[in-house]
């Protein structure tokens, strides 16, 4: 629908609906900066927002993206996908239930690729990515990061739903404060160094494929650092250790790879 190059800067879109659109409902081509959407409605669609380079460019990178009171229901693919070197972005009151439309590959909910770093997402919620029938492991998370991503903080966020991860997170920097997960297969699927404050995982959910239900699940990337309070002047021990798999219905306080983890147990309701 809308096309963004060089030059597209500071443009504020408010109060749009969309139905039955391919990839991107806005793509960003080139790099822009000061991209805002608000109060954005959208069904049937393969990404809302698509960050992808245009003919023989190498960078698409947005530099401060705001999306706003966001509700994307019924897709094949994400609600956005930021990438290169986005960067100074918030996603606040972002909504997003894939209605487990199937894709060819599988969905995800908010996706962050390559160096994109400096991300808030605040109260955003994302149900029912699913990738099923097909041999071996089943993916599909609420939200994802890669290993070159960093300073990505989720506050008050929540995933239900997904044959994967509600949070598949192997970032750098990374804090979730207040992060519920439910009904997920590996409700915290941990890579990177992962901060946890006050966060909940109730009933993880296999739906099928291989792998294991887990609340939090821990994958260190290569033999990670082992989850002790770590200093500058202290080297960690290095440990080969896997996974941390629970029963369902209770909490654990494990993750990978991060200097200090808290987490409490509270009751919560999913978000209207």
């Amino acid at each position: 629908m809308f096309r963004l190059t060089g030059g597209a800067d500071h443009l504020h879109f408010v109060n749009l609906g969309f139905a039955d659109q391919g990839n991107g409902c806005w793509r960003v081509a080139q790099p822009i900066a000061g991209l805002r959407l608000d109060n954005i409605v959208a069904t049937n669609v393969h990404r809302l927002l698509e960050n992808f380079v245009g003919g023989n460019d190498t960078d698409a990178s947005i530099t401060g993206l705001v999306m706003k009171d966001v509700s994307v229901r019924g897709y094949a693919r994400a609600v956005t996908r930021l990438q290169y070197e986005t960067n100074e972005v918030l996603l606040e009151d972002v909504f997003g239930d894939s209605e487990a439309q199937p894709f060819e590959s599988f969905s995800t909910g908010v996706t962050l690729y390559e160096t994109a770093h400096h991300v808030t997402l605040r109260r955003a919620v994302m149900l029912n990515h699913h990738q099923v029938d097909v041999e071996g492991y089943w993916n599909a998370d609420g939200f994802s990061t890669e290993r070159d991503n960093h300073a990505i903080r989720f506050e008050d966020t929540y995933a239900a739903g997904n044959t994967d991860g509600g949070y598949d997170l192997k970032s750098s920097d990374t804090t979730l404060l207040r992060a519920v997960a439910v009904d997920n297969k590996r409700n915290f699927r941990l890579w990177g160094q992962i901060a946890m404050e006050q966060c909940v995982g109730q009933g993880p959910h296999k739906r099928g494929g291989s792998g294991t239900q887990a609340q939090v699940h821990g994958n260190p990337q290569g033999c990670s650092r082992s989850p002790t309070r770590a200093s500058s002047t202290t080297t960690p021990r290095r440990s080969c250790s896997t996974s941390t798999t629970t029963p369902p219905g209770r909490w654990s306080a494990a993750a990978s790879s991060t200097t200090r983890t808290r987490a409490t147990r509270r009751s919560s309701r999913p978000p209207a």
